[in-house]
């Protein structure tokens, strides 16, 4: 239910961001994690996805990470 969908998203956001400040220990600025985390989510390979499609989305990912980081 409800319940559970919402542990559920709030155990990926403790992950996200355990992975964020295990980049940043390791150099990256908190943008870069940031939208290395983000790409990691979102790099799932869907069969039938062309290469056309996947140059869209990694470049709507950009735009959110940077758009969710200076606002």
């Amino acid at each position: 239910g409800a319940g559970a969908m919402l542990t559920h998203e709030a155990s990926i956001g403790k992950v996200a961001e355990e992975e964020i400040v295990y980049l940043m220990s390791k150099g990256f600025t908190r943008e870069e994690a940031e939208e290395i985390v983000v790409r990691g989510f979102m790099n799932v390979e869907i069969r039938g996805v062309t290469p056309k499609i996947k140059a869209y989305i990694s470049n709507i990912l950009k735009l959110m990470s940077k758009r969710s980081l200076s606002g």
